[in-house]
């Protein structure tokens, strides 16, 4: 009984250690903070920036290729760009009150990253923010008198959906659902295609031809299918669709 006991202990303990190793060795971007509020920033102020600072969890370089935000008031860069074990970064995230009108009260946008190789869950920081319009509408940067085409390409760049308006889209279903997920899982009923969201630029030939043609992204959280419809956009599509909350999002709601 005595070494039976002890074969079961130290076959536990060994599992154990795997275990802990390999959620160690799992690359990762780890952030002091995810989440920052600005306020109320007047609209006459000017563009206001905050650092995120994080930590790179890895075995290997990490190259940051591209940090896509959900509007085009909001911008981000990255320093450094490439990340060996160990190596402290910042994220900067810039927001302009005055570029466009914003929603009433209280409002999030939100920055996730592109990284060679992938990580298997993307990071995403947001910011928070409530404008005050001292200036009033007619001071906003982009003008309704502006070039209509421009304007809606630099303000939505892709259009985000939640699981209910997905599911009335699907119900008649004209556009092609992609999943973008990696690893592979599960997919929704009806997805026509699996790309992963990091190889999506290199498979435009799978998608289709018609740059106006409608299509749909989803992943298991939101943040790979965002960069991915950031990358469909910068690439001329015009129709792309990001699934908000992803799978998970989705399942829950048709559990209901």
């Amino acid at each position: 009984m005595r070494k039976i006991l002890f074969i079961s202990l130290a076959l536990f303990l060994l599992t154990g250690c795997a275990n802990s190793e390999t959620e160690n060795d799992v690359p990762s971007l780890q952030f002091k903070e995810t989440s920052f509020d600005f306020g109320v920033i007047a609209q006459s102020g000017g563009t206001v920036s905050h650092d995120f600072q994080f930590v790179y969890k890895g075995d290997s370089p990490l190259s940051i290729t591209g940090v896509p935000t959900s509007c085009a008031c909001t911008s981000a860069t990255v320093d450094p760009s490439i990340l060996h074990p160990g190596n402290t970064g910042v994220v900067t995230v810039t927001f302009n009150p005055n570029l466009h009108a914003e929603p009433e009260g209280k409002f999030f946008k939100t920055v996730s990253f592109l990284t060679n190789p992938a990580l298997a869950e993307i990071p995403e920081i947001k910011i928070w923010a409530e404008v005050k319009l001292d200036l009033g509408p007619e001071a906003f940067e982009l003008q309704s008198d502006h070039n209509e085409e421009v304007e809606e390409h630099a303000l939505t760049s892709y259009h985000s959906i939640t699981p209910a308006e997905f599911e009335t889209m699907r119900q008649n279903k004209d556009f092609t659902l992609v999943d973008v997920h990696i690893p592979e899982q599960a997919h929704i009923p009806s997805t026509d295609l699996f790309i992963p969201y990091n190889e999506i630029e290199h498979h435009l030939n799978e998608l289709p031809q018609n740059k106006d043609a409608k299509i749909v992204l989803y992943c298991r959280s939101g943040g790979m299918s965002r960069a991915a419809s950031s990358v469909l956009s910068e690439h001329g599509y015009t129709n792309v669709y990001d699934l908000v909350g992803g799978k998970n999002a989705y399942d829950r709601f048709i559990q209901k």
